[in-house]
Formats: C-alpha cells, sequence, structure tokens
C-alpha cells in the first residue's frame, strides 16, 4: 500500500472542443484524480455531442488541489489499482499455461 496518495493520482486533459464533467457538472480542462471507493462518473463531453468516459465504471474523485491527510482518509479502491497492475503483468509475463 502506499503512503503517499500523489503516488495513485491520475490525469486526463482535454482540447478547448471538450470539457470533463463530473456526474453533469462541468470541470476544467486538465484535472488530476483518484479511483476511489466512493466518488462520481467522470467524462468527457465535445460540443459536437460526442461523450466519452474517463475510467469507465469507476468511480472518481478529484483533486486538483492536494489536501494533506493519511492516505487512508482518501478511500482509494486499490483493488482497482491492483487489478489494473495486473493486467499489464500478464501482457509482459507469460502465464504457466502459455509456458507448456
Amino acid at each position: 500500500m502506499h503512503r503517499d496518495v500523489v503516488n495513485v493520482y491520475l490525469r486526463s486533459s482535454v482540447n478547448r472542443a471538450w470539457h470533463h464533467e463530473l456526474d453533469g457538472v462541468v470541470q476544467q480542462h486538465t484535472l488530476r484524480y483518484l479511483i476511489t471507493n466512493k466518488g462520481g462518473r467522470l467524462t468527457r463531453k465535445c460540443e459536437d455531442g460526442r461523450v466519452t468516459s474517463v475510467q469507465a465504471g469507476a468511480n472518481v474523485t478529484l483533486h486538483n488541489t492536494h489536501i494533506l491527510r493519511s492516505v487512508h482518509g482518501y478511500g482509494v479502491n486499490y483493488g482497482w489499482y491492483i487489478g489494473e497492475a495486473s493486467k499489464i503483468i500478464e501482457q509482459i509475463t507469460p502465464s504457466q499455461l502459455q509456458l507448456l
């Protein structure tokens, strides 16, 4: 487990034709966020009507301003981060079945 929440920050940025929305509320063009157990759905919306999800299916909490507190106080969804790390490991390390 990380002791410093900065190690698990993620980032999203969009150009001027797009904007971010967190649960329908317009946000700035560049965001820093965490995947958390509680939070909202982050989307990117284009002025032509296109919509894409940022981290689809995951709850997001914005952290554009760092607040100093214990890493446990942020509600980080470590299961999500472990799952993403496992996907990367599986791509670079063959499983036992593939070795046969």
